[in-house]
C-alpha cells in the first residue's frame, strides 16, 4: 500500500448487531434521496398533477427540468460546507439527521397539498434541503461507527437505500390514479413514513464517538466505543488511534483551512472530482427521465420503469459484499468500464430513431416498427449501464468520500465535496430533458465522456480497504505531492481543555 499503510488483518472480526441496525437505520436517508429521484419524474406527466399545479398546462421540458432541479438546489445549499460543517460539528451527526428529517417531512407535506407551482416548488427545495444535508451527515456517521473491516459495507447501505427507495416509488408510482389529483398527493405522502422511522430511530442511536471526542467527551466517547465494538480491547485501541490524530489536528477547521494548505486543497479536489462524476456519468438521466426517454420510443415505462429499479437494487448487492473484499479502486475501474461502453450502447441504438423521438410527441408506432432492434438494443445498453454504477460507482462513491479526510478537516471537507454532488445532481436534472430534445444520441455521448475520466481517475487513485480511518489520509501524500503534517493545526488546546476538545467543551 502507499505511504507503507497496509490493511490491519486477515480475517474480519464478527459484525457488532448494535452498529448493524445503527447503520441500516441512518441509511433511511438514502432511501428518502432515492424515492425522490424514481417518484418526480413519472407524476410530471400525470393529468392529474397538470391540472393541480400547472392549470391542466402540458409541461414543458423546461419546467420539467425545474421542478426536478430545484429539489438538488435546495440540496447544494444544505451541503454547502459553511452550513453543512455547522450543523455536523457543533451539533452532532445524530442530531444533524434528525433535524434534517424534520424539515424533510414538512417539505414532504407542502408538496402533498400543493395547488400551485409555487407551492410545488417551494416544497421540493425544503426536501432537497433535507437531502442534502442527509447525504452528507448519514455517511459521515456511518463510516465514524463502523469498524474499519466492514466500513466499506456499511456505508454502502446508504447507496443501497438509494435504490430501494427508487423501486419503491416506482412501484408507488404505477399502482396511483395519473388522472385523479389524489394519486400523485399519495405518492408524496408515502415518503413520511420512512421519514418518521429514521427521526424516531435516531433519537435512540449512539453519538459517533470520533464526534464526541472532538468535543472533548473522552469518557463518553470510549463508553459508544465500547457498545459499538463489542470488545474492551479494541474499543481501547481505537480510541487511542482517534486521540493521536486529534493530537495533531486540534480544533475544528474552517473553510479557509479546507483549502489552506496544498495537500488538504489537493485531497478535497480529489474528493470533489469524484463526486461530480458520479453525478455526471447520466446515472440519474435514467432515474428522472426514464419515463420520457421509454414514452419516446414507445416503449411501456409502467413495465421497464420497475424492472430498471430493480436492476439497481440487485446490482448493487455485489458492490456491499465486495467493497471490503477487492476494495473500493477495482470496483470502480470495474465499473467505470461497463459505464462507458453502456453509453456508447445506448447512443449507437438511439441515433437509429428520428430526433423527434424525445420531443413530447414520441416517435409514434411506425419508427418503432421500422426499429425494434434498435429500441431493444438501447434497453439492454440502458440495464448494462444501470447494472455497472449499482455496484461501482453508486455506492463506492460515497464509501470512498466519507473516509479519506482527516478528522479535524472531515465536516468542512465533506461538506464542499457534497456540495459539489448536488451542483452535478441540478445540472443532470435540469439540462437532461432539454439535452434529449436538442442534441437527441449525442446526450449520451457527453455521459460516456465523463464515465472514461471517471474510469481514468480509478486507475490512479490509492486503495483504502482495510486501511483505519485515522491513516488514510497519508496514502494521498505521494498522489497528490503534498506532506499531511501542512494541513495539522499549530494551535495548542486551551488551558482547562483535553486535547481535541475544539472548544465544546460547553456541550458535555
Amino acid at each position: 500500500m502507499p505511504g507503507g499503510i497496509a490493511p490491519t488483518g486477515s480475517k474480519s472480526p464478527r459484525l457488532n448487531f448494535t452498529v448493524l441496525c445503527v447503520s441500516l437505520l441512518a441509511s433511511l436517508g438514502g432511501f428518502l434521496f432515492g424515492y425522490d429521484i424514481g417518484y418526480i419524474g413519472p407524476i410530471e406527466s400525470f393529468p392529474g398533477f397538470q391540472k393541480s399545479v400547472n392549470g391542466n398546462q402540458i409541461l414543458t421540458s423546461y419546467d420539467r427540468g425545474f421542478i426536478t432541479a430545484i429539489f438538488s438546489l435546495g440540496a447544494v445549499g444544505a451541503s454547502f460546507p459553511l452550513v453543512s460543517a455547522y450543523l455536523s460539528d457543533h451539533f452532532g451527526r445524530r442530531r444533524t439527521i434528525m433535524f434534517a428529517t424534520v424539515v424533510f417531512i414538512i417539505g414532504a407535506a407542502l408538496q402533498a397539498t400543493a395547488n400551485s407551482m409555487v407551492q410545488i416548488l417551494f416544497g421540493r427545495f425544503m426536501s432537497g434541503l433535507a437531502v442534502g444535508g442527509l447525504s452528507n451527515a448519514v455517511p459521515m456517521y456511518q463510516s465514524e461507527v463502523a469498524p474499519q473491516e466492514w466500513r466499506g459495507m456499511l456505508c454502502s447501505t446508504y447507496q443501497w437505500c438509494i435504490t430501494i427507495g427508487i423501486l419503491v416509488s416506482y412501484f408507488v408510482d404505477s399502482h396511483v390514479n395519473p388522472n385523479d389529483s389524489r394519486g400523485w398527493r399519495i405518492a408524496i405522502w408515502a415518503q413520511v413514513v420512512p421519514a418518521s422511522v429514521l427521526l424516531v430511530g435516531m433519537m435512540f442511536a449512539p453519538f459517533s464517538p470520533r464526534w464526541l471526542m472532538l468535543c472533548g467527551r473522552t469518557e463518553e466517547a470510549n463508553r459508544t466505543l465500547r457498545l459499538l465494538r463489542g470488545s474492551e480491547e479494541e474499543a481501547d485501541r481505537e480510541a487511542r488511534e482517534i486521540l493521536t490524530s486529534l493530537e495533531s489536528n486540534k480544533g475544528v477547521a474552517s473553510l479557509t483551512d479546507v483549502f489552506g494548505t496544498r495537500f488538504s486543497s489537493r485531497l478535497v479536489g480529489v474528493g470533489m472530482i469524484v463526486m461530480l462524476l458520479q453525478q455526471l456519468c447520466g446515472m440519474n438521466a435514467f432515474m428522472y427521465y426514464g419515463t420520457v426517454i421509454f414514452k419516446g420510443l414507445q416503449l411501456s415505462p409502467s413495465i421497464f420503469n420497475p424492472v430498471m429499479g430493480a436492476v439497481n437494487v440487485i446490482c448493487t448487492i455485489p458492490g456491499l459484499l465486495l467493497v471490503d473484499r477487492v476494495g473500493r479502486v477495482k470496483l470502480l475501474q470495474w465499473s467505470g468500464t461497463g459505464m462507458f461502453l453502456a453509453c456508447i450502447g445506448c447512443s449507437a441504438c438511439l441515433a437509429q430513431f428520428p430526433v423527434e423521438c424525445m420531443g413530447h410527441g414520441g416517435c409514434g408506432a411506425d419508427a418503432m416498427a421500422h426499429h425494434p432492434h434498435a429500441a431493444h438494443g438501447f434497453v439492454l445498453s440502458m440495464f448494462v449501464f444501470i447494472g455497472s454504477f449499482a455496484f461501482g460507482w453508486g455506492p463506492v462513491a460515497w464509501v470512498y468520500c466519507a473516509e479519506i479526510f482527516p478528522l479535524r478537516l472531515r465536516s468542512m471537507a465533506l461538506g464542499v465535496v457534497t456540495c459539489t454532488c448536488w451542483t452535478g445532481n441540478y445540472l443532470v436534472a435540469y439540462f437532461t430533458p432539454v439535452m434529449l430534445e436538442m442534441l437527441h444520441f449525442w446526450t449520451f455521448l457527453i455521459f460516456a465522456f465523463f464515465c472514461g475520466l471517471g474510469l481514468l481517475l480509478s486507475l490512479w487513485l490509492p486503495e483504502t480497504r482495510g486501511v483505519p480511518l485515522e491513516s488514510i489520509p497519508q496514502l494521498f501524500e505521494a498522489k497528490v505531492d503534498a506532506r499531511m503534517d501542512e494541513c495539522q493545526s499549530p494551535l495548542e488546546p486551551s488551558k482547562g481543555k483535553s486535547a481535541g476538545n475544539g472548544g465544546y467543551s460547553s456541550m458535555s
